[in-house]
């Protein structure tokens, strides 16, 4: 344009200024047959051809190359009109209908976007301009996957050729603008366009040249990087305009946040923003939020990877309010923090590990572990693995899935008795476990999930006023160790261990208190056994005890429990066997005439409660009568009587049946029951041959003495009735054949016994 004068030019001036506003300034997409070009297009025929269409060598608007549409063959058959019927097929007609289709371009975000397409028709081989009559070429758009829509269809009237020229001199042909512009109406996500031509005669070829698309936005780089955050617009996940691509992530999009964006992501309440991996760059700056509703929610189906420096907190899942539940990210790969701990802020987030394989926890700096609110692993495959040890502050839920902390820990800090919540065979801590105990009055239980990479092993603990310590940590060792146990108790001698392995756990300072400790093993090998208890040692070095008091065991479907109350001071823990019962010792059994038809029985045992049974029966006359059946339970003494005892010579013997079915003589007694209460002395066998019986009544204490034929004294005694009766029977099996009297005095009252000793 030439402006002659000032207020042309002016006028001029205003006019071009506004045309350059809406001007195209960057280009979206382009193809001019080039090497580079970046906007592909199929070259469709309804029938193949010598010519077909595509790129060439020839008439080209810039650069070294041209596309051409159809038409032209290589017979050179002129006067062939396919369109009005002509015969020869089998060259000019096969090219009939040629259509090149370009792929669909994602404008979204755009202003003023803008096509162009410059367009060239040329003869082809043989004479004569191209262009007939009854030829066309149409140029089409179709937006946001709608119907196809012809913007522009050029008619042919007479053999006619241009050149990209503007307009296309010569003949009457119906002016079309070279190049032909279209300008995309605003809000369009994206476009498709294509050009068709019946092109059809020997000596007939259209061209196009340079077609650009282009927007006045200077914001993007074409075609764009997939998944890079921006925030060109707002702090909106899903708002495309935030994309270098204009494009919102899926789940196989890697997306990469640089701090140095125009805005944060701010994840909304409900939204769940998902990606395959995350990875965070740069230094402090912009932030990931998701704060103060767990329905704020991330997921990324790969790796999240945080290459900030430190001091970026660019993911700050918290809104600094206690007690307020914050947002929730859901990870399927690794974590890897190259940054420091602080650069996640956890509030009190939930990140959940829910990948199918193993997902490994890094934090590359020095911090001494990697900080979580709410830890839940619900995997549908492998371990979350640390190489980093971790803290958690809120509570740590093992719902599918182990955690394998190898020389690192898991550290929950909160105290509460539920911050370990869900655990089960199939989701443990293999490894090391560290948690914070509520110290003070009252009675609590702390789970310790624990176990090895095939088996899970619990243990509990009932603490009753713990004080002095403010964390208890551990782990389930398969390695045992030291010497084997040599524990009497129950009735049983416990001289091997479950062989699984044993439970090492100590406080951070000393313990004050007492507890309980159920053991749960599972993974032996030598089980089985007729009993089982607790134990515990100090360390490997050091010999097991059983402190406290067994409490009960059981074992079902290859799985140990056992519990056990009283304790004071950790260390090693473990559950010892035996199928070794001890034989009934040091069992006293004492009858006594009550008058008429009732004696009196009191039988007692050591210490140790013995396992099984007790069977007490009667013998007279060589008839036996079972008068009652005990189990010992953690007594260790029983009165009872027999109501309906004959006159004459009893015996009463005490039966014990162990756990394996072996029945043996625990004690026996013998007694003279005449009816009476008397307290007078009776003596048998008499004769005897150094087994004797003797039986003093009544309640107060006896004084005996015995003298040989010829005088001489050789036992006295005094005390209790049962004292008096078990010195005399002891010693008379000492004693030479002879005769003997006997003096027994009670309350005053003196009997005399002839007694021989054959």
């Amino acid at each position: 344009m030439k402006c002659l004068t000032n207020l042309l030019s002016l006028a001029c001036f205003i006019v071009c200024a506004g045309a350059s506003l809406l001007q195209a300034q960057t280009t979206v997409a382009f193809q001019g047959g080039e090497v580079g070009d970046t906007w592909t297009f199929q070259a469709i025929t309804n029938a193949g051809g010598a010519v077909p269409p595509g790129i060439v060598a020839v008439n080209a608007r810039t650069g070294s190359n041209a596309i051409r549409v159809g038409g032209g063959n290589t017979a050179c058959t002129g006067g062939i009109n396919c369109i009005t019927g002509g015969a020869n097929s089998a060259t000019g007609c096969a090219m009939h209908g040629n259509t090149l289709q370009f792929d669909p371009i994602n404008i979204a975000c755009l202003p003023n976007v803008q096509l162009t397409v410059h367009t060239r028709s040329q003869g082809f081989l043989c004479s004569g301009a191209g262009f007939d009559s009854g030829e066309n070429v149409v140029f089409e758009y179709r937006l946001d996957g709608g119907a196809w829509t012809a913007d522009q269809t050029m008619l042919g009237f007479n053999n006619y050729n241009w050149d990209y020229t503007d307009p296309m001199i010569g003949g009457t042909l119906p002016t079309v603008p070279n190049p032909w512009v279209y300008n995309v109406p605003p809000g369009i996500t994206t476009i498709e366009f294509r050009v068709r031509s019946n092109f059809n005669r020997s000596d007939e070829v259209f061209y196009v040249d340079d077609v650009r698309l282009t927007t006045s936005s200077t914001a993007y780089a074409f075609p764009g990087t997939p998944g890079l955050w921006n925030g060109a617009v707002d702090d909106n996940w899903f708002n495309p305009c935030n994309w270098s691509d204009r494009q919102v992530p899926t789940p196989v999009t890697n997306v990469t946040f640089p701090t140095g964006s125009n805005n944060d992501i701010v994840i909304q309440g409900g939204q769940n923003c998902q990606c395959n991996n995350l990875t965070c760059s740069g230094g402090a700056g912009r932030m990931i939020r998701a704060a103060a509703d767990p329905t704020k929610m991330l997921t990324v189906f790969g790796n999240l990877t945080n290459n900030t420096t430190a001091g970026s907190t660019v993911l700050n899942f918290s809104d600094g309010l206690p007690g307020t539940p914050d947002g929730t990210l859901n990870l399927h790969g690794n974590w890897t923090n190259n940054s420091s701990a602080n650069d996640f802020v956890e509030g009190e987030s939930t990140v959940n590990f829910l990948g199918t394989a193993n997902q490994t926890i890094t934090l590359s700096t020095i911090e001494p572990f990697e900080s979580f609110f709410n830890f839940t692993v619900m995997k549908a495959g492998g371990d979350v693995v640390l190489a980093k040890s971790v803290q958690i502050g809120g509570v740590l839920s093992l719902l599918n899935g182990k955690v394998t902390t190898g020389a690192n820990a898991v550290g929950v800090a909160n105290f509460l008795p539920a911050a370990v919540s869900g655990h089960s065979p199939a989701s443990y801590v293999n490894g090391n476990l560290v948690r914070a105990i509520q110290t003070g009055p009252g009675t609590r239980t702390y789970d310790y999930p624990l176990g090895t990479a095939a088996n899970y092993e619990l243990a509990s603990f009932t603490f009753t006023n713990p004080s002095g310590f403010t964390a208890i940590g551990g782990f389930f060792n398969p390695v045992i160790g030291g010497a084997a146990p040599n524990i009497s108790e129950g009735g049983f001698l416990y001289d091997q261990i479950l062989n699984a392995g044993v439970w090492n756990l100590a406080p951070d300072l000393p313990f004050v208190g007492t507890y309980d400790v159920t053991l749960v093993e599972r993974g032996y090998t030598n089980g089985g056994a007729a009993s089982y208890i607790d134990v515990k040692r100090t360390n490997a070095a050091a010999p097991w005890t059983n402190p406290g008091s067994h409490v009960s065991f059981s074992e079902v479907a290859g799985v140990v429990t056992c519990t056990r109350s009283g304790l004071n001071a950790f260390s090693d823990f473990a559950i010892a066997l035996s199928n070794t019962p001890l034989a009934a010792n040091d069992v006293f059994l004492q009858a006594t005439p009550l008058g008429g038809s009732v004696v009196g029985i009191d039988w007692s045992w050591d210490s140790d409660a013995q396992a099984g049974k007790f069977d007490l029966q009667r013998v007279h006359e060589g008839q036996t009568t079972l008068i009652g059946q005990w189990e010992p339970g953690a007594g260790h003494q029983i009165t009872t009587q027999d109501a309906n005892a004959p006159l004459g010579l009893l015996r009463y013997e005490l039966l014990h049946t162990d756990l394996n079915g072996m029945q043996s003589l625990a004690a026996s007694d013998e007694v003279w029951n005449d009816g009476s209460a008397d307290a007078a002395p009776m003596l048998w066998p008499n004769p005897n041959d150094g087994v004797v019986h003797l039986q003093l009544g009544g309640s107060e204490n006896w004084q005996l003495e015995l003298l040989r034929a010829d005088g001489a004294l050789v036992l006295q005694h005094s005390g209790a009735a049962n004292e008096v009766q078990g010195r005399f029977e002891n010693a008379v099996q000492t004693l030479a054949a002879g005769v003997y009297f006997m003096k027994c005095t009670q309350a005053g009252k003196v009997y005399h016994i002839k007694m021989v000793r054959r």
